[in-house]
């Protein structure tokens, strides 16, 4: 294909030797004689937000190195009455290439080609994270940790560094110290990454170590966690050797360790192939738990002339895992034989949706052929296995750029063949990205699904079939009303609870294929009840609850309890109706918890329980004071009430003498009889004689 619709009337002759993509393009161009005024208002890691008063359609697509954009595959966006819109839900860190049209009253014409790159956004998780202990000797013996760890598959943009976090917990796995962490600079971006951690760490103490990357975005998803146990006895050496190495396989053989409980065995392979460029290719490790009783080994099914690093680690008890211990003392193994290469595959379409595969190696021999294909750079690859070097793949998503890799012999054999190949437009293809909502109402549940269109854009407005289908075997079918939307969206009001659902959407056209079958368990509503949590101190709380289901229901596995504060997101898994655990400063926290099925499927989920937890309580109520400080108190006070004690005598014995002296002088002084008061002679005889108070005479305050 020499040109796609969005090159139509673009002003180049696309296709070599004619000007076919140029006929009747009259009215397109004045449109691109125009002044160009779109405007990138701002690019987020999944959108780009832009204004225009011109903009009438945007067709986009992800930018593939070397490929011709008649082989990209392109998602339109229409504007509506705003002059400003946003297209939404891309991939984070990713080029893309807009093409940007002007309606006139007979054709869509593009005046405008843009490149954009999304920002960085949020990484996965790290993966094969691990932890061995070593003694640190300087002075006096100290214990520190080994951390190592693989970078996401998806890193989502450039990875500024990662954070490494761990603390202590129990036997059990529970939390019994708050979370420490360090940080670890990225200055040499690679696939593999060690640090070391040394602070608070002590004998004969687990702890649980998790990594997560950071980007421009933030903080990605953490990694599964890892335990280890801080032993002060040294781990035994289990003297691992390479006994055979063949084109295929690899036996290995150690020594014993009496105190293990087991076994695992790790195979890592290290192919410089396309895995380098689609991440959703990378080989598989192997990953193989022994009991205690083994001694040796062998790694069967690899591809000859691959280079694998393997290692051998004793498992203890309460999932503890040794250090790794390498054959030969050396991480790297290569196979014997030679190495099985696949030249460029041959597609050709055999309908809309369906292409047939063609291949040969140039190199090796291969009894048979795994084959790879995805629409998707970040969901694993659809895979399968045949014994010819043709196959015919069926069934395709329409309107989707598809990515196939072929790897003979094996599946863990490298490949530098990435081909790829475009769908067109199928009515009777399975619907997009079929997703599920399940909304908890008062007393029961309701479900939302979602889907997209067969392709981005519709020729006429189309029903869709939902089949929805029960475990027991018991299903109904639903049709919507037709539609020319390309989002979709159907709501079961009342859902039953406890039950498991598969649900399917089609296109109510005779013949057409169904979409990817979306399972769905439905929680029940009798969840745990009777959550209790109490502050038992130091900050420690006792969490209870109750959910008799539990030990009569076979496919119960257990209880996992959800923390969630304002800076604190913890889950721990416990199979009793109890859990310890440690917060680590004051709060609101809510308590889920969730009963889990042997899937790993929400079986029940409780209300959530809110709990203020005060750090204060936790410590002693009991106030310790000091002699000297005692002292300190008392003379002071002791002083003080002294002080006040002699003013008052002294204030009492005055008042008592006034009072003498004043009656001494009254009695002298007044006549009852007469009630006047008489003085000496030597008084002056202008002022008045003091007479008493009358009964018949008011008294007058002034």
């Amino acid at each position: 294909m020499c040109v796609s619709w969005v090159q139509v009337c673009d002003g180049v002759k696309d296709c070599s030797g004619n000007n076919l993509d140029e006929l009747d393009c009259d009215e397109c161009a004045s449109v691109a004689d125009r002044h160009t005024n779109s405007v990138i208002h701002e690019v987020t890691n999944t959108s780009i937000y832009f204004v225009s008063l011109r903009l009438d359609v945007v067709s986009y697509a992800e930018k593939v190195a070397d490929l011709p954009l008649a082989n990209h595959t392109w998602k339109n966006f229409s504007r509506g009455s705003s002059k400003d819109d946003t297209i939404t839900g891309l991939t984070p860190a990713t080029d893309y290439i807009l093409v940007l049209f002007q309606k006139t009253p007979q054709k869509l014409c593009p005046y405008d080609k843009l490149y954009v790159r999304t920002l960085d956004g949020l990484p996965s998780e790290p993966v094969q994270v691990s932890a061995t202990a070593r003694i640190e000797s300087f002075m006096t013996v100290t214990y520190a940790v080994n951390v190592w760890w693989q970078k996401p598959l998806f890193p989502n943009g450039y990875v500024l560094s990662y954070i490494i976090y761990y603390q202590e917990v129990t036997e059990k796995g529970q939390s019994s110290s708050g979370v420490m962490s360090l940080e670890k600079l990225v200055d040499d971006p690679r696939d593999n990454y060690h640090v070391i951690v040394a602070d608070y760490i002590a004998k004969d103490k687990r702890y649980s170590f998790w990594v997560t990357a950071k980007t421009a975005a933030g903080e990605g998803k953490p990694s599964l966690a890892t335990t280890l146990l801080i032993s002060s006895v040294p781990a035994t050496n289990l003297a691992v050797l390479a006994k055979s190495v063949t084109n295929t396989s690899i036996t290995l053989a150690w020594t014993q360790d009496p105190a293990a409980s087991g076994y695992r065995i790790t195979l890592v392979h290290s192919p410089a192939d396309i895995s380098l460029e689609l991440p959703t290719a990378k080989i598989d490790d192997i990953i193989v738990d022994l009991d205690k009783n083994n001694n040796s080994y062998t790694i069967k099914g690899l591809c000859p002339l691959s280079e694998v690093k393997v290692s051998v680690q004793a498992k203890y008890k309460d999932l503890i895992v040794g250090p790794r211990w390498y054959p030969n003392g050396t991480d790297s193994l290569t196979l014997k034989g030679t190495q099985p290469i696949v030249g460029p595959v041959q597609i050709d379409k055999t309908g809309p949706t369906s292409v047939f595969l063609k291949f040969n190696l140039t190199s090796g021999n291969a009894e048979s052929y795994y084959i790879y294909y995805t629409h998707n750079k970040r969901q694993a690859p659809v895979s399968v296995q045949v014994w010819q070097s043709s196959y015919e793949i069926q069934g395709l998503l329409a309107c989707e750029n598809y990515f196939v890799w072929v790897r003979p012999t094996s599946p863990s054999c490298p490949t530098h063949q990435l081909e790829n190949f475009v769908t067109e437009e199928d009515d009777l293809a399975p619907p997009k990205d079929l997703t599920a909502t399940v909304i908890r109402n008062f007393g029961s549940y309701s479900l939302t699904l979602s889907w997209k269109a067969t392709c981005y854009k519709l020729n006429q407005p189309t029903a869709y079939v939902i089949h929805m289908e029960q475990l027991n075997g018991r299903a109904q079918d639903v049709r919507t009303a037709a539609s020319l939307n390309t989002a979709f969206n159907y709501t079961f009001k009342e859902i039953l609870a406890g039950r498991n659902y598969t649900f399917t959407v089609r296109t109510s056209l005779t013949g057409s294929h169904e979409s990817t079958p979306l399972k769905v368990v439905i929680p029940s509503l009798e969840g745990p009840y009777n959550i209790m949590v109490k502050h038992m101190g130091e900050g420690n709380v006792h969490v209870t609850w109750e959910w008799p289901q539990a030990e009569t229901d076979k496919e119960f596995k257990e209880f996992v309890v959800r923390t969630k504060g304002d800076d604190v997101n913890l889950k721990n898994h416990t199979s009793q109706h109890a859990l310890d655990l440690k917060l680590t400063h004051s709060g609101e926290y809510y308590f889920i918890i969730q009963a889990m099925d042997k899937s790993n499927n929400i079986m029940a989920e409780s209300e959530a329980e809110l709990f203020a937890f005060d750090d204060d309580v936790s410590h002693s109520e009991e106030i310790s004071i000091s002699k000297t400080n005692l002292v300190a108190i008392l003379v002071p006070t002791i002083v003080v009430v002294v002080g006040l004690s002699a003013g008052l005598v002294v204030f009492i014995v005055r008042h008592k003498r006034l009072q003498r002296s004043f009656l001494a002088f009254a009695n002298s002084h007044y006549n009852i009889q007469s009630g006047t008061t008489t003085f000496s002679d030597e008084l002056d005889g202008d002022e008045p004689l003091i007479q008493g108070f009358s009964d018949d005479e008011p008294l007058v305050i002034a």
